[in-house]
């Protein structure tokens, strides 16, 4: 699910970050979606910080060539 709203991030911005997209993107129910997450702001909280992890660990692999 995480991994998903990254990659809707990407393509659409974090205006495209819902979780109809999620859901849509894995085949499943918005409600899935919801029943992982307390509510639509904690999914979006968990996406930006491992969106934020995966840029912290790219800048520290490129400072480390």
């Amino acid at each position: 699910v995480i991994n998903q709203g990254i990659d809707i991030i990407r393509k659409d911005g974090i205006s495209g970050l819902t979780a109809r997209n999620i859901a849509k993107n894995l085949n499943a129910s918005p409600k899935v979606i919801f029943g992982l997450f307390l509510n639509m702001q904690d999914l979006q909280v968990q996406v930006v910080e491992a969106c934020y992890a995966y840029h912290l660990s790219y800048l520290k692999r490129e400072m480390e060539k």
